[in-house]
């Protein structure tokens, strides 16, 4: 009889995803199990106060219900009002919607992977009648913002990105097909920035698809900002923009986006350029 195992040890990277999905299950669950805890204990205590007609039973009853009350039907992370937050960041839209039209950057984006000493990624903005980049270096190493054949911003989703990561750790050395399963994950469960996320990928194209994300609002208002609609999108689109390129190191252009305000649903298609590594100045077209 054979006495070797007959299955194999299954590989470090499996057993940290096969980790990460149960820490993930059990994330958000201790504070309802100590307010359930607490509520029980609250019951306890009624009771020793009812038979025992001790105030001090009565006072820890009544501070016990209130604290597991309060652990159960609340977060213990203190959130802003989404329309307070949209607000905000809509006034800051504004100044790069004026910004964009009045150096006329109304065509298609494309995100620039960052250098692994850079924090921010940056987004890449063709003129009118434009659709080749200009020297990759100078786009990664100058502070130069204005250009013959575009212009050059930060990525949107920059801030979002640090928060991602906090989860998921280097976006830039995981696979994409984890990237795929995992950050779908963050945004709808860990930040609740969404209520449904799906990114797939046929060869060089993903599409993105967001239902019901807490930017809505700023999609309401589309009329209004529709160079930085059409451009770079909303902070959630240039987000999982910027971790793509991130992610692959190459270029990602943004190709098309459609917003149905009945389903509260944004579709979003990108198209893989080329590496960073083997970019040349000029190539490759702006996709169509």
């Amino acid at each position: 009889m054979n006495l070797e195992s007959a299955e194999a040890p299954l590989d470090i990277d499996d057993e940290i995803a096969e980790l990460r999905r149960y820490l993930w299950r059990a994330r958000g669950r201790q504070s309802r199990r100590a307010g359930t805890f607490l509520l029980i204990l609250s019951a306890a205590f009624f009771v020793l106060a009812y038979a025992t007609r001790y105030i001090v039973f009565e006072a820890t009853s009544i501070a016990s219900f209130l604290l597991g009350t309060i652990l159960v039907f609340t977060s213990l992370e203190p959130y802003m009002k989404t329309r307070t937050a949209n607000e905000a960041i809509y006034s800051s839209l504004r100044i790069l919607e004026d910004f964009l039209n009045r150096l006329d950057a109304r065509g298609k984006a494309v995100y620039i992977p960052p250098e692994p000493e850079q924090n921010q990624g940056r987004v890449f903005i063709f003129a009118p009648g434009h659709s080749k980049l200009p020297n990759l270096k100078k786009l990664t190493d100058e502070n130069e913002m204005i250009y013959e054949e575009g212009v050059l911003v930060p990525s949107l989703g920059n801030s979002l990105i640090k928060l991602y990561e906090e989860d998921l750790g280097d976006i830039r050395k995981m696979d994409f097909e984890y990237l795929q399963e995992w950050l779908p994950r963050v945004l709808v469960s860990g930040l609740k920035l969404a209520e449904k996320v799906e990114i797939t990928r046929l060869g060089n194209e993903v599409k993105v698809e967001i239902t019901g994300t807490v930017f809505n609002q700023l999609c309401q208002q589309r009329e209004n900002i529709k160079t930085v609609c059409e451009t770079l999108g909303c902070p959630l689109e240039s987000s999982i923009a910027e971790a793509l390129a991130k992610n692959t190191e190459r270029l990602v252009y943004k190709v098309e986006s459609r917003h149905d305000p009945q389903a509260t649903k944004t579709t979003t298609r990108y198209v893989l350029g080329a590496s960073v590594d083997v970019f040349e100045p000029g190539k490759p077209e702006a996709p169509t």
